[in-house]
């Protein structure tokens, strides 16, 4: 007798919980983790006439601006040639910059999460609630790091050389110390994803009734034609 059974894999990404309605977006989560929403909560309280929207802006703007004054003023081709340890320098001189300027947020960092905030600061971007393709930033500054291509982040991509070349310097020294560079670079990324996968991890606990129908009715539509 014939074994008449349809097997199917049916895989799912980031779009299913999206469409579940949980803010997965690497957006979503850079916000919440470097305290963009915590300013946005602020300026709701400071600016009750103003809309959310309104509100996250000065906070984004905010964020940049002093990021970005911050940058601009560090001596990163010093540090280059230096002996100083930079693992723990620039982590710590921007766990400082949130301490001072974010009433006391203060973000778990790895050096990742530096090449990340200073993308989004230093690159040109037309829409700053937009932060910068993940992957893409990852391989290129893998490709940085292991063959000195420097021309792999084109002129175009920042608003001035100036930008551009600070950017590839703080890319530079993130890993400038270790001897194992592809070990330290990938533990540095697991450390990133793992905080990653814990903030998803909230998201569903936090709304875990709603996403489970929202998750089981969109399943039942997709395996539809299955059944």
């Amino acid at each position: 007798m014939q074994n008449n059974t349809l097997n199917e894999l049916l895989i799912i990404g980031n779009g299913f919980d999206l469409q579940c309605k949980l803010k997965t977006k690497y957006t979503d989560f850079f916000s919440k983790k470097y305290g963009i929403d915590f300013l946005t909560e602020k300026y709701i309280e400071k600016f009750p006439e103003q809309t959310v929207i309104q509100c996250k802006q000065k906070a984004i703007d905010f964020f940049i601006n002093v990021f970005k004054e911050k940058l601009y003023n560090l001596n990163v081709e010093k540090f280059i040639q230096s002996n100083s340890d930079s693992y723990g320098y620039l982590i710590n001189y921007f766990k400082q910059i949130f301490r001072q300027n974010f009433s006391d947020f203060e973000p778990t960092l790895t050096n990742w999460d530096i090449i990340f905030i200073s993308s989004y600061v230093l690159m040109s971007n037309s829409d700053k609630f937009q932060w910068v393709d993940i992957e893409k930033m990852i391989f290129k500054t893998v490709t940085i790091v292991f063959k000195n291509k420097k021309e792999i982040f084109s002129n175009s991509e920042f608003p001035n050389d100036q930008a551009r070349m600070k950017f590839i310097n703080i890319v530079q020294y993130c890993f400038k110390d270790n001897k194992d560079l592809s070990t330290s670079m990938l533990d540095s990324l697991k450390k990133f994803e793992k905080s990653f996968a814990l903030y998803i991890k909230n998201l569903i606990y936090k709304s875990k009734d709603h996403y489970f129908k929202r998750s089981e009715k969109l399943l039942k539509y997709l395996t539809r034609k299955l059944q």
